[in-house]
């Protein structure tokens, strides 16, 4: 009795809604799946979880995936078993730390690192299929907006910076202003200099260079000072959500190739546009429920991964 009581206070959390999108309802059974997901993949990498924040945007990227699980099939792409069980076989063996090539592995050596996978997450070969199929999907619409000039343009107006960001101040370590640096940038000391001895930013090492930068790439914030301020320092800093930037425009030219990692991010753009556009009111029904018991619930499970 007293297992079965267990079982079935387990259960009832379990089935709870954690969000919904039109008629499809995301449970904490699937919301837990993918926490233990994400614990097992930071763990793996030798870092430590954030439950400060993953627990809450993990729900919207799970309500995102299901958005775009529906929306896709209208602009007609869609994913076959071939092309998930190879992106399958790529994260798996990635995760695990594996060498092998995912095209030449034998499939029973597969088999048995895919089922000690499994066994670690406490997934069904079907959950996790699921999973990937999702990022797959995703991966196939990004591709599809990125043939759309205007969403994700090849040639684009650009801007050449550099940039000092002054991020949040690790422990022991001395607080600069942003009107401090701005000060020594205006007494003449070199914006280079400043940039690898004060900037959080990994162009640090490159004296704050950033290249030719398009819109949408950097923050909006950045975008609309950058692309509007005469060349040299702006000695008034930027406000952003990644810290305080000061930034100085050496070039700017109107029709300039998008480098390949810019057009990722481009890209990236694009389905958050996309994504946007269909949570607004009327495109669909998407809903929302979260509190600090389900937060709770939520992370002890995902936890438990650790004990085992």
């Amino acid at each position: 009795m007293l297992i079965v009581g267990y079982v079935r206070t387990l259960a009832g959390p379990l089935r709870e809604p954690v969000g919904q999108v039109n008629d499809v309802v995301i449970t904490m059974g699937e919301y837990v799946k993918r926490l233990r997901v994400y614990e097992l993949s930071v763990r793996g990498s030798g870092q430590q979880p954030d439950y400060s924040q993953v627990p809450f945007t993990l729900v919207f990227g799970m309500q995102d995936e299901e958005l775009i699980r529906q929306g896709a099939p209208r602009h007609g792409v869609r994913v076959t078993p071939a092309e998930v069980e190879q992106e399958l076989r790529t994260r798996v063996l990635r995760t695990q730390g594996r060498t092998e090539s995912p095209e030449t592995i034998d499939a029973a050596h597969f088999k048995e690192i895919y089922a000690q996978f499994l066994s670690e997450l406490k997934l069904r070969d079907p959950d996790f299929r699921r999973i990937v199929e999702g990022e797959v999907l995703r991966g196939q619409l990004k591709g599809l907006l990125a043939q759309d000039p205007d969403q994700v343009p090849a040639v684009a107006e650009q801007v050449h910076l550099r940039a000092i960001v002054l991020g949040t101040p690790q422990e022991g370590q001395p607080t600069v202003t942003p009107e401090q640096v701005i000060d020594r940038l205006r007494r003449g000391e070199d914006f280079g200099a400043l940039a690898a001895e004060l900037s959080s930013h990994r162009s640090a090492r490159d004296g704050g260079d950033l290249g030719f930068k398009p819109r949408h790439v950097l923050a909006d914030e950045v975008d609309q000072v950058a692309f509007s301020a005469p060349f040299g320092p702006v000695y008034t800093p930027i406000g952003t959500g990644a810290g305080s930037w000061i930034i100085e425009v050496l070039a700017k030219d109107e029709n300039r190739r998008v480098s390949v990692e810019d057009f990722e991010v481009l890209k990236e753009f694009a389905l958050s546009n996309w994504l946007r556009e269909q949570r607004k009111e009327g495109k669909n029904t998407v809903k929302i429920f979260w509190d600090s018991g389900r937060y709770e619930f939520a992370v002890e499970q995902a936890r438990r991964i650790r004990k085992t």
